[in-house]
């Protein structure tokens, strides 16, 4: 197996599924965390790691969770709003468990916060309220990593075209990790599971 070294950036963008821009997150984790936005993104930042496992096998996505809090700040449940395996949901919520006892106490408070996975330069047409992102060094990703929504929408066309539905179907269910609020990929991989 070939060894791979990454380095692991992690960045807030503006935008996410929930229509936020960086400063609207930021606003609402000065109101919502303890310590307030910047001490809540430096213990992620110190804290997240991208999986090894979705690493080496390319996936990336974005990771949609919804956190509530109790009136003691702590942590009472996270709900994930949809999966995209390979070690990213146990990261996540490892990562969230460790901010329990910091929100602001006093009344329940639920909050979503979606995490963008990515690898490589080339995944920009996806965002989340916080995005990770590990970057080859001395290794160029093999394309799977780095393939356009454009390019994936292209391919998900031919293969319908072909009928070649389990290929399709596999396309699908990338641009629904990437895009997991997209009605549209949704609709096409409903409509090819009842082809199928």
């Amino acid at each position: 197996m070939k060894a791979f070294s990454f380095l692991l950036v992690i960045f807030l963008i503006s935008g996410s599924s929930f229509g936020q821009s960086s400063e609207k997150f930021a606003q609402n984790m000065d109101k919502l965390y303890e310590a307030g936005n910047s001490t809540f993104l430096e213990e992620v930042y110190e804290s997240i790691k991208y999986p090894q496992e979705a690493r080496e096998n390319c996936r990336v996505g974005v990771l949609k969770t919804l956190i509530s809090t109790d009136t003691a700040g702590a942590i009472e449940s996270i709900i994930l709003g949809n999966r995209l395996g390979m070690g990213i949901e146990a990261e996540v919520i490892r990562v969230l468990n460790l901010t329990s006892g910091k929100w602001r106490k006093g009344k329940k408070l639920k909050y979503p916060i979606n995490f963008a996975f990515r690898i490589g330069k080339n995944q920009k047409d996806f965002a989340g309220d916080i995005n990770i992102t590990a970057f080859a060094v001395g290794y160029q990703a093999h394309s799977g990593c780095s393939i356009p929504k454009k390019d994936l929408e292209k391919q998900v066309r031919k293969y319908r075209k072909k009928g070649k539905l389990e290929k399709a179907k596999l396309v699908y269910e990338e641009l629904l990790r990437r895009y997991p609020d997209s009605k549209e990929y949704r609709q096409g991989l409903t409509e090819i599971v009842k082809e199928n």
